[in-house]
């Protein structure tokens, strides 16, 4: 009796697994679950409330969510209780934003228009259900042309807005300026996306940490940056930028990143591994006094 009970199944799609487990909450994953379980063609919102014991917005939410996933079918007839009894309803659709200038369709017309492939199609649909709004026009542009300038993959734009929008960059020109980055570097697939934004991510701590030792506002300047990549390059340890930034404010009182860098490359170039903790020792003050 157990291993019959064991060996019971239900299909999922695939999407579900491959794409929207990071993108959906717990209620989300559970109401369709619940629903490809028991096969339920018109989930009854209230029920589904009810029995999950959340507010019926988010039963609402969560359909939405799967059907513009293509989960579910669209335009389903959804069972809505209202007054007591029983009604079949279409449920709502995105409002259409406001016509632009200079085209003849409307924004909906539009999308089938511009979102001639699967794969763009999908990024469209996603980044949708991800900033939970509907794209404007120019919007849907931008990422279709970027889409085709690009090889990658649908998976890995998805991480890299994921990405951006945790670092609260949401909107379509910096997602679509990453997607160029990342296209450039070679990233394609989400293997290469997820290397990039650990690598990303440990340089931010090293930037962090200069910051907090130079005493200069966090996130970087594009040359500070610049100088922090080539010394994290050159392997230079934070005790070693301690030394060199110590020894830059006992002669010009002052932050200067290339004064800095001048000093430590001098040191590399010497063959110096470890900077000098006593400016007194000859061997490294004929170095420092360079300066």
């Amino acid at each position: 009796m157990e291993q019959n009970e064991r060996a019971a199944a239900f299909e999922v799609p695939c999407a579900v697994a491959d794409h929207y487990l990071k993108l959906a909450d717990g209620a989300k994953i559970k109401i369709l679950l619940y629903i490809l379980r028991n096969n339920i063609e018109k989930p009854d919102t209230r029920d589904l409330a009810d029995y999950f014991d959340i507010e019926e917005e988010k039963v609402r939410e969560a359909l939405d969510f799967w059907e513009k996933a293509d989960i579910l079918p669209k335009n389903r007839s959804v069972k809505v209780r209202l007054g007591g009894g029983n009604i079949a309803r279409k449920r709502p659709e995105m409002p259409a934003q406001k016509q632009e200038s200079g085209r003849g369709y409307d924004v909906n017309e539009y999308r089938e228009v511009s979102m001639a492939s699967d794969r763009i199609k999908n990024v469209i649909r996603t980044i949708e259900m991800m900033q939970k709004r509907q794209l404007y026009k120019n919007e849907m542009e931008k990422i279709r042309t970027v889409c085709m300038k690009t090889a990658l993959e649908a998976t890995t734009i998805v991480t890299l807005v994921s990405y951006c929008m945790e670092k609260g960059s949401s909107d379509i020109d910096t997602i679509c300026e990453k997607m160029i980055v990342w296209d450039s570097k070679g990233i394609r697939t989400l293997e290469q996306a997820e290397q990039l934004i650990r690598t990303e991510e440990q340089n931010e701590g090293f930037y962090r940490e200069v910051s907090a030792l130079l005493e200069v506002p966090y996130p970087l300047e594009d040359e500070q940056r610049a100088y922090a990549d080539l010394w994290k390059e050159n392997a230079y340890d934070i005790q070693t930028i301690k030394r060199a930034y110590e020894i830059m404010i006992s002669k010009i009182n002052r932050v200067n990143f290339k004064y800095m860098n001048t000093i430590m490359e001098n040191w590399r170039k010497n063959g110096v591994k470890k900077p000098p903790e006593n400016n007194s020792v000859k061997k490294y003050s004929e170095l420092i006094n360079k300066f």
